[in-house]
């Protein structure tokens, strides 16, 4: 894991003072290979929680120093939620971690069930996240992933959050996150479409083109074509009964999203934190 990559230029000062802003504490785990990782972290209190499963983000100085330890259970929680058969290779998991400014992290027991990379960027001078949520299956109703996204959200605050799905029910959580906070926001291309709105259409660009996926997005939908080589990834389903997911669902089929081609969709919210705070 590099100390110096492209990371470092951007991320803003108002990233670094909220995360700075915030007391660690100590946690340990026991990864899969059966080590103990300990790391300080930002924990994520929750009063009503009673599941047992401890929140806490790790931010970027604890990942460099603890990731070759931390890595097989990354790996291990990813096997399991996209359903392969065969075991990740820690070592092929570094490129996904080598440029993110964070990870949060969900803990039971000692054991890490589900987490979210996060790459904090500038994005045509949004302070913008853009997340990836993985969580154990037997986890995944359980909002865990509502809470790791939840965690991120407090600790950066940023303006944009976003992220890249081919499930709806992915999709829905990750508006219930926000609305779960309180923050009123705008979440293309479901709320409105990035045809639209300008400045939307132009933190897509911007954020597509940071990550490398240019070539492969649309501007005008949303929709990156042959994202993950697996096709369909995951063995998830998901309620086409619950109307907020069928809506979604309409909306990525009315784009051409082919999950069987390996197709997502990105989407992002435009997050109005002046009027929560006020």
């Amino acid at each position: 894991l590099s100390d110096n990559g492209n990371q470092e230029h951007l991320v803003s000062e108002n990233v670094r003072s909220n995360e700075s802003s915030f007391s660690t504490e100590q946690y340990s785990l026991i990864t899969s290979e059966g080590r103990i990782a300990s790391f300080s972290a930002i924990p994520f209190p929750e009063s009503e929680d009673t599941t047992g499963i401890q929140i806490c983000t790790i931010t970027r100085d604890e990942l460099v120093d603890n990731l070759d330890i931390l890595l097989p259970s990354f790996a291990t929680v990813a096997q399991h939620a996209f359903g392969f058969e065969d075991p990740i290779a820690p070592e092929n998991m570094v490129h996904q971690f080598d440029d993110i400014h964070s990870a949060t992290v969900a803990i039971k027991d000692g054991v890490m069930v589900g987490y979210e990379s996060q790459k904090q960027l500038i994005v045509e001078g949004y302070d913008t996240t853009y997340c990836s949520i993985v969580v154990l299956p037997e986890y995944q109703d359980k909002r865990v992933g509502r809470r790791l996204m939840q965690a991120s959200l407090v600790a950066y605050q940023p303006d944009v959050i976003s992220g890249r799905s081919q499930n709806p029910a992915a999709i829905l959580s990750f508006r219930r996150s926000i609305q779960g906070l309180g923050i009123p926001h705008v979440l293309y291309p479901f709320d409105m479409s990035f045809q639209e709105a300008e400045i939307a259409a132009k933190v897509l660009k911007g954020l597509v083109e940071e990550l490398g996926y240019a070539e492969d997005v649309d501007i005008a939908t949303g929709r990156n074509t042959h994202a993950y080589g697996e096709g369909r990834l995951g063995n998830y389903q998901f309620n086409t009964e619950n109307p907020d997911i069928q809506a979604i669902e309409n909306h990525i089929q009315s784009v051409g999203v082919q999950r069987d081609q390996g197709d997502a969709i990105f989407f992002l919210a435009f997050l109005d934190k002046s009027e929560k705070d006020s």
